[in-house]
């Protein structure tokens, strides 16, 4: 990490602007260690990304044909949050994602409507994002969150 933060510093030094993509879903991977790594994403000056893992054929672990047998092959795009390794639910997934996009919008420009998504996230310490219904956009909590994972991260982040 300290490697990494050190590039980001450089790299950002010098004008080049930066995405850090963290890749979630691995065997290894729990709740409190995502929480962690979006807390020390938020924590530089960069864009955070995030991907779910996903499994193609011919991975490490995902020799086996046999494991893609019966199952969509959409199941391999990165857009469907599958819990491939079944250390963390698409639930958790999803919710590191929402993590990631309300750290990118306090880090950067916001439109009124965000500015009321950030606030309350902050304030409230829970998720909030934005529907669109009939041209009209109202704020309401995220739906099938992770709670434990939203706690962790809130409790991590100053």
């Amino acid at each position: 990490p300290e490697a990494f933060a050190r590039a980001v510093g450089t790299l950002t030094g010098h004008g080049i602007p930066v995405i850090g993509y963290l890749i979630a879903g691995f065997p290894e991977d729990s709740p409190e260690g995502l929480a962690r790594t979006l807390v020390f994403l938020a924590g530089l000056p960069l864009t955070v990304g995030f991907s779910p893992f996903y499994a193609v054929p011919g991975l490490p672990g995902y020799e086996d044909e046999n494991l893609f047998s019966g199952r969509s092959p959409r199941l391999s795009l990165g857009s469907s949050f599958f819990p491939w390794a079944g250390s963390l639910s698409t639930e958790t997934l999803v919710t590191a994602f929402r993590i990631a996009r309300l750290v990118n919008l306090v880090k950067g420009r916001q439109s009124e409507m965000e500015k009321e998504v950030v606030l309350r996230s902050l304030k409230e310490q829970r998720l909030f994002t934005l529907v669109r219904e009939k041209r009209v956009c109202r704020l309401i909590e995220a739906p099938a969150c992770d709670r434990e994972l939203v706690r962790l991260f809130f409790r991590a982040w100053p």
